[in-house]
């Protein structure tokens, strides 16, 4: 192995690592869901769309149409 496809390792290594990442609501009214893995609770609304959610739980957010990852 190559030092280029140690470095691509080490960073896709990075990224599994993180453990939150941010969310955009894009619904209207508020809401208040709980994390499916850690039962945390999360509010959304207009005025905060953008949230950090552990990793684990916005895989099951992910899944309805209101949420999308935040860059």
């Amino acid at each position: 192995m190559c030092c280029g496809q140690k470095r691509a390792l080490i960073s896709v290594g990075g990224l599994a690592d993180q453990v939150e990442m941010r969310l955009y609501y894009n619904g209207r009214p508020s809401i208040r869901v709980r994390g499916h893995v850690t039962g945390r609770v999360y509010q959304f609304s207009a005025q905060t769309p953008i949230q950090a959610v552990d990793r684990r739980d916005s895989v099951v957010l992910l899944q309805s149409r209101v949420f999308r990852p935040h860059k």
